[in-house]
């Protein structure tokens, strides 16, 4: 991931977060990628963990079994129905249960609840990484309601104000030990926030109906207006919305300004996850909260709020270049946390079975982009747009004397760039970029989910098909897997040098 510092003059105040990125990794001589692949086979067998000898081995077996698995695309692709089988088997689906919390679990979430993830964020602190924390429930599949349960989407939304206070508490506790100002976020997702995630869908209907013709011509779910937020204080609700609808996101919103206001107070930074093309609304929810506490005026010089942009989406740089021209016209600090994007199978396989815009009218083609060479084009213009005037400001490249090249980011800039990983996933891209880009702040973040075991099932099940389609070929599971052995190997035989061309580094 990675935040921006406000750019001057004629361009908009900025601040943006980059994830998986390759092609914004720092340049690297012949002796610095020597040095990263023996430090990734650190990483990767547990020593820059900081783990015991005991434990490095289970730590290793279990990447390789669970990359493994990532690997084989029938079991990924049947994964949902596979486990909604076994669950329903006595007896067998506490097997399964404890085999999953022993692999995927341990692999992609940081515990059960917040207070089991303070030792991974110590951990990483003290390896010079940010957090991105995230109570990772969320609505699978967002054109089925959600639970209708009060109860449970108010426990959810506790649960996010219990992480903004922990995060803040962290940051205070490493502080006034002597420690500098650290990066602990906090992520949002809103489907689970809602009484119903169809209220989300049907508001975002609403909007793609109702939205100027100058964003109709963009491509689809096409991008928030200032306005959106509007139909919440009509006298009449307008078709497709319910009353039920207009009253849980009025009440979604004020929960959420209500989030960002303590969030303000504790100076943690939110982020607000982007979700299915059809619910779009988080857009407009997000453009709201930006518009009102990332204004200069209210007391920082940082964005309080990110809002995500999916690169693998159609409309993805003309929504980011939307949303800087109107950080530019109303003088707010933008937040950008920039991915590809996480539910694309999901995506093309809704628009297989026929997927409508707000008017009703067929959408010809996904709105996803169908190749990767697609989608890593708009990352990368993406990634121009962001760091356009930021570059020649505060990066500067020293050779140092052995030969090795290290980036040196002043402390402006290290404030507003951060690039980020996914727990589990390129964890020697993340310690590279921690060992080579040296800042007085992290410039390097992990995101660590949390939430019991069936709260998260959902993430589990997208990041094995992440690992399968998205992320694919150099940087897919068959490549983590590759890089894992090759450190088991190592340990196993000390005098084992073969390093795999899959490397971060290589």
């Amino acid at each position: 991931m990675l935040a921006c510092s406000p750019l001057r003059f004629a361009r908009p105040k900025l601040s943006a977060v980059f994830g998986r990125s390759t092609s914004t990794a720092p340049p690297r001589a012949s002796r610095a990628r020597l040095s990263a692949r023996s430090k990734y086979l650190l990483f990767a067998s547990g020593g820059a963990e900081g783990r015991s000898k005991g434990t490095l081995y289970p730590s290793l077996f279990r990447s390789y079994i669970v990359f493994t698995l990532c690997s084989i695309p029938p079991i990924v692709d049947h994964a949902p129905e596979i486990l909604s089988g076994l669950s329903y088997v006595p007896g067998i689906r506490q097997i399964t249960e404890y085999f999953i919390k022993q692999s995927f679990f341990a692999q992609f979430v940081g515990g059960e609840t917040v207070n089991d993830t303070i030792p991974i964020l110590s951990q990483l602190r003290d390896e010079g990484k940010g957090v991105l924390l995230a109570y990772s429930v969320e609505v699978n599949d967002a054109r089925i309601p959600a639970s209708t349960d009060d109860i449970a989407h108010r426990r959810n939304l506790l649960e996010i104000s219990r992480s903004i206070e922990s995060a803040g508490d962290f940051e205070d506790g490493r502080i006034s030990k002597g420690s500098s100002k650290g990066k602990t976020w906090v992520a949002v997702k809103l489907t689970a926030l809602l009484p119903s995630a169809e209220s989300l869908r049907r508001f975002s209907t609403y909007l793609c109906q109702t939205r100027p013709k100058e964003r109709l011509a963009l491509p689809y779910p096409y991008t928030p207006h200032a306005d959106d937020m509007a139909v919440l204080s009509l006298e009449t609700v307008p078709s497709p919305l319910t009353q039920d609808d207009v009253i849980a996101i009025k009440t979604l919103y004020e929960e959420l300004r209500g989030i960002c206001s303590r969030a303000r107070e504790r100076k943690v930074a939110v982020v607000i996850d982007a979700e299915h093309s059809w619910c779009s609304a988080i857009d407009a929810l997000t453009l709201a909260l930006t518009r009102e506490f990332n204004q200069p005026s209210a007391g920082t010089s940082e964005p309080l709020v990110y809002g995500t942009y999916q690169s693998y989406l159609r409309r993805g740089i003309d929504h980011l270049r939307t949303s800087l021209s109107d950080a530019r016209k109303e003088g707010y600090i933008l937040g950008v946390k920039l991915v590809r994007g996480a539910y694309h199978t999901l995506e093309i396989s809704t628009h297989a079975k026929g997927m409508r815009d707000g008017a009703g009218n067929e959408v010809e083609v996904p709105p996803v982009w169908t190749q990767r060479s697609e989608t890593d084009a708009t990352y990368n213009t993406s990634c121009d747009a962001v760091l356009n005037g930021l570059v020649h400001r505060g990066l500067a490249v020293r050779r140092e004397t052995e030969g090795g090249v290290r980036i040196y980011v002043t402390r402006e800039v290290a404030d507003r760039v951060s690039f980020g990983q996914l727990m589990g996933m390129r964890d020697g891209l993340t310690q590279y970029l921690a060992d080579t880009v040296v800042t007085q702040v992290p410039i390097v973040l992990k995101y660590v989910p949390y939430g019991s075991l069936q709260e998260v099932i959902p993430y589990l099940a997208r990041r094995a098909i992440e690992n399968k389609s998205i992320l694919g070929g150099d940087e897919g599971a068959a490549n983590e897997r590759r890089i894992v052995g090759a450190a088991l190997r190592r340990r196993m035989f000390p005098f084992y040098d073969s390093i795999s061309p899959g490397s971060p580094a290589a």
